[in-house]
């Protein structure tokens, strides 16, 4: 159990993994502002059904599996979306960030089939928009990483890095800086 917990916290870390020595791309992300254990049920129901209608299936860390994490960052929400039987390959993931909050972070893969987890994405945003209309699109910098928390700001209906804090990200330009199109946010 332990290991299986392990295993997801790992890939939920929000940090770009490394499969064969290739970098794994962030395609999207966002800040959907959930408020406690009914809409964290809700989200991964939606994203269930999202996935199933896919082909990928979900893992999720119980309560249990939760509190079996360090104090140091507890966790209320962690799922992440799959495709193989196996868990060959990580389409999704969620979890609050930050820790101590109800705001999960959801992240998508660009995935080796492009097309299927845009396709995934997409019709689960509209989905989740349409539940929580307050959901912000989070910037990726490099297609790797989501800043920290307390480096973004609020611009509009998405963040952005805030630019006092650029200088702790390698950015080769300001283009790095900008997250998934608008039209593929809905």
């Amino acid at each position: 159990m332990r290991a299986l917990l392990l295993a997801l916290l790992i890939a939920l870390t929000g940090v770009s993994a490394c499969t064969e020595g290739k970098v794994v791309k962030t395609a999207a992300a966002y800040e959907v502002p959930t408020s406690g254990e009914a809409d964290h049920a809700r989200l991964l129901a939606v994203m269930q059904k999202h996935a199933a209608k896919s082909g990928y299936h979900i893992d999720h860390a119980s309560k249990q599996d939760l509190a079996l994490r360090s104090e140091a960052a507890p966790r209320t929400f962690s799922a992440a979306v799959w495709a193989g039987a196996n868990d060959d390959e990580n389409i999704a993931s969620a979890m609050n960030e930050p820790y101590n909050s109800d705001r999960v972070w959801l992240t998508f893969a660009v995935g080796h089939n492009p097309d299927q987890a845009d396709r995934f994405r997409v019709s689960l945003m509209q989905e989740v928009c349409a539940i929580w209309p307050e959901t912000k699109e989070l910037p990726i910098l490099n297609g790797e990483t989501i800043p920290l928390p307390d480096d973004l700001i609020l611009d509009g209906d998405r963040y952005i890095l805030d630019p006092s804090a650029s200088h702790r990200y390698k950015l080769p330009d300001e283009a790095s800086t900008e997250s998934a199109p608008p039209s593929s946010r809905r």
